[in-house]
């Protein structure tokens, strides 16, 4: 995939794809009548690694299990009944533990809809490999390092060599096949990985990925008082590095560099009035439990309900819903908060408010 095709993926518009969804929102339309865009599912709170910044590592050691094969498939099935775009898997834990996502992926491609998955990428079937090149429409890979003991520190593992092969194997396949999947490697940049920024750049140059993107490990949420009190001194640092890597970026042509921002630091985020986006997505959580927010992920009274008590439409039109949505709209649960939704709120924002003739460009 050539680097003006993969920008475009993953250009900052891409929400124009759903403006009639966002425009209805911003219309005051009751959100039980907005179908979702996104329906995203944890398979597992399992998890092959153990990053110390993890913010799900709570949800995990509470609820260490996962859904079903029958439970991810019907949940696939609903969500294209309920006219969802896309289904992403992720985490939780890594989806690739279980052993029925290459078919998880198929089913969701044979019902139209779009498939991402969030992975660390150390267990990887070719199976999967083969059912990723064929049906899916992007995958992320969440490495955080550019070398092998870097990786150690950051994951607490020793996958570094084997998540290289996986992602080497998938790019070959992709690159020989015609497929049009687009491939990532996302860095969460900490004390650990900031010391090299280039090796970072240059991996993901030589496993062939479409782009890299660099983004601080959010350890204002993070569960463990380790991660909070490193917060000011590695905020600095990560500063730093994501100036290095858009000066380096020009030297890894066919690379594509998405960097994020720092929640409440220099790089501020401008995410103004009510937080209405997430009423464009559900989280359907590894205990069956359903969210708005990946950010609200298991934070108890966020819940919708249970897709083993109830189906997802009729979560998705419940008082329930309607009430947590009232709350989170008015950002009762900012404490949480990485500001995902930032861009379109403001998008949402300006819809709700924009003045009457304005015939200016």
């Amino acid at each position: 995939m050539d680097q003006h095709t993969a920008d475009l993926r993953l250009s900052s518009f891409k929400f124009l794809d759903h403006i009639d969804s966002i425009a209805q929102l911003a219309d005051g339309k009751p959100v039980s009548e907005v179908p979702p865009v996104t329906v995203e599912i944890d398979p597992t709170n399992v998890c092959n690694s153990n990053c110390w910044w993890c913010s799900t590592a709570n949800t995990r050691r509470a609820s260490p299990g996962g859904l079903t094969a029958e439970e991810v498939h019907s949940v696939i099935s609903q969500a294209a009944d309920l006219r969802a775009k896309s289904v992403v898997f992720k985490g939780g834990g890594d989806p690739t533990l279980q052993p029925y996502l290459a078919d998880a992926i198929r089913h969701s491609s044979s019902l139209g809809l779009a498939v991402g998955i969030n992975t660390n990428g150390a267990r990887m079937s070719q199976d999967l490999i083969n059912s990723l090149v064929a049906n899916a429409a992007w995958i992320r890979f969440s490495v955080d390092a550019g070398s092998a003991e870097v990786y150690q520190q950051v994951h607490r593992t020793r996958d570094f060599e084997r998540v290289a092969e996986n992602i080497r194997n998938l790019t070959g396949l992709r690159n020989t096949s015609g497929s049009e999947l687009l491939i990532g490697i996302n860095n969460c940049l900490d004390q650990y990985n900031t010391r090299e920024p280039e090796e970072m750049l240059r991996f993901a140059y030589e496993m062939g990925v479409d782009y890299a993107a660099f983004r601080p490990a959010y350890f204002e949420i993070a569960p463990t008082p380790e991660a909070r009190r490193e917060l000011i001194e590695i905020r600095k640092q990560v500063m730093t590095t994501i100036r290095d890597l858009a000066e380096r970026s020009a030297d890894y042509p066919a690379l594509s560099l998405r960097t994020g921002n720092i929640r409440n630091g220099s790089l501020s985020v401008d995410d103004p009035g009510e937080c209405r986006a997430p009423a464009l997505t559900m989280i359907v959580m590894a205990t069956g439990e359903v969210a708005g927010c990946c950010d609200l992920r298991g934070k108890p009274g966020y819940s919708f309900g249970n897709i083993r008590e109830a189906s997802l439409l009729d979560i998705w039109q419940s008082q329930r819903r309607a009430e947590v949505f009232s709350r989170t709209s008015r950002r009762e649960c900012d404490k949480f908060c990485s500001h995902a939704y930032a861009k379109y709120n403001q998008v949402i924002e300006y819809l709700s408010h924009r003045p009457q003739g304005n015939g200016f460009l």
